[in-house]
């Protein structure tokens, strides 16, 4: 018995609304740049996140890049908004550094707002390409 690899398709993705349901256009890609405690210098490991992430920038010019930075729940409310805001930032410079228009960056610091179970994933920059 052979098995054979499965194939994934995109499909539109649903999202509720008051009165029925919407359709609404995923990001055509997504990375996750991960970081240190405090930190908002993005560690070395980060190149290869960044630089796919500068090449669908490029390849889809047109879009809107998205920078999100989050914090772990660590320290107080204003402390992790600052310092998601400062990992957006970073994410911002190097892919500015990489050729991304910087006039194409939305960004946004949310803090300790969506922690994950594992501390790391919680202390992230979401870069969504087109949204």
């Amino acid at each position: 018995m052979t098995l054979r690899r499965r194939q994934l398709v995109a499909v539109p993705a649903l999202a509720a609304v008051p009165g029925g349901c919407a359709l609404f256009q995923p990001p055509k890609r997504a990375f996750i740049v991960f970081f240190a405690p405090d930190s908002a210098e993005p560690p070395d490991d980060a190149r290869r996140v960044l630089d796919d992430a500068a090449e669908a920038a490029t390849r889809f010019s047109n879009e809107k890049v998205y920078l999100i930075g989050f914090a772990d729940p660590e320290g107080s409310t204003e402390a992790n908004r600052q310092l998601s805001r400062a990992r957006a930032d970073a994410v911002a410079q190097a892919l500015a550094a990489r050729g991304v228009a910087p006039r194409r960056f939305v960004q946004s610091a949310r803090g300790a707002t969506q922690p994950t179970l594992a501390m790391v994933e919680s202390r992230r920059v979401e870069i969504r390409i087109g949204e």
